[in-house]
């Protein structure tokens, strides 16, 4: 009997791993679909406007560019459950954060913003009892940490990073 119950223990183990592995990538696929969503509307609604009207784009020193640009992800994302998302420009710079503190910063050493950089998606699972970014804030839902590599309309070539934090809690 004692044998039938570790290999039931470790039976459980693997399928919880392997349900765990596919969550992560079905949110991955989810990911890049909202991303490249996102940078389709963030083109058409944000950036052809300004370039068409010769209007300058700088995010971080213009607070209207900023609101502007807020309510556009806004109303897009109000049917995701994302909790929050950066936008980096290729040299690793913050171009849009729904935290406003963060625009500007620059981190190009961040290995999975390299990662997404070079064409390649990036995940990682964060549980609540495993705080945040820093370590020391404490997250209040699970929460799938993905980042994506956008490119401008008809180009492969990577002109930015999506960094999306998808809540996972409920499932």
């Amino acid at each position: 009997f004692f044998c039938f119950g570790v290999i039931a223990l470790l039976s459980a183990a693997f399928y919880f791993r392997l349900a765990r592995e596919n969550l992560i990538r079905n949110y991955e696929s989810y990911a890049i679909s909202m991303a490249s969503m996102l940078n389709d509307t963030v083109m058409k609604e944000f950036v052809a406007p300004k370039v068409s009207a010769g209007v300058p784009i700088d995010v971080e020193a213009n607070p209207a560019q900023y609101e502007e640009l807020s309510a556009v992800l806004r109303k897009h994302l109000e049917r995701f459950p994302v909790r929050k998302i950066k936008i980096y420009d290729p040299a690793g710079k913050i171009i849009y954060s729904d935290d406003r503190s963060l625009v500007g910063i620059a981190n190009p050493e961040n290995e999975k913003f390299r990662k997404a950089l070079a064409g390649r998606i990036t995940s990682f699972l964060l549980l609540h009892q495993m705080g945040g970014d820093t370590g020391t804030e404490t997250l209040s839902a699970d929460l799938l940490e993905v980042y994506v590599p956008v490119g401008g309309e008809g180009s492969s070539a990577v002109t930015g990073v999506f960094e999306v934090y998808l809540d996972v809690t409920l499932l």
